[in-house]
């Protein structure tokens, strides 16, 4: 494994050390889920699981520990001997959850759209389009009207090998 692609692993595990646990988070595969597990197992059952439904506004004292933040040497110690899991989904349910998640009506999908958006629009069928001003005029409404289909996400996530998102 290379070290770039030991970076983005790390970045996400997390660690319970009362527990001695490791899990890996896949995005897109019930990772927040399991995230609210462990972090109901760090609160011994002092704070009521319900707390844990925003991972972003969690209850003061209470947080989740990315060993990717740890020494090197901390680091080395849990992954040989704490207890390690990870959950995984067909690589298909996951696009299509992406591609529902991000670029349908969901509130905050709006910052995606507007990041992702006009890069995946970029280059979208430009053969189909003899005129450039035409091509950017159909990109331009496509993405104003967040009309980004699921053919053109696929059709980048390939061109890009899946490593942008």
């Amino acid at each position: 494994m290379s070290p770039w692609q030991r970076k983005i692993l790390l970045r996400h595990m997390l660690y319970d050390d009362k527990n001695k646990l490791i899990f890996c988070s896949i995005p897109k595969s019930g990772s927040s889920s399991w995230k609210r597990v462990l972090l109901a197992l760090m609160a011994e059952g002092k704070i009521p699981a319900d707390r844990f439904r925003d991972l972003y506004s969690l209850p003061t004292g209470i947080s989740l520990k990315y060993i990717h933040q740890l020494p090197h040497t901390a680091i080395e110690y849990r992954l040989k001997s704490y207890y390690k899991f990870m959950f995984v989904r067909n690589p298909v349910d996951r696009i299509a959850a992406v591609y529902s998640h991000k670029f349908t009506d969901f509130p905050e999908s709006m910052l995606f759209k507007r990041k992702f958006g006009p890069v995946i629009l970029k280059d979208w069928k430009e053969d189909e389009y003899a005129d450039v001003e035409e091509r950017d005029l159909v990109e331009e409404a496509a993405f104003e009207q967040r009309n980004i289909s699921f053919e053109a996400f696929v059709e980048y996530l390939i061109r890009t090998k899946l490593q942008v998102l």
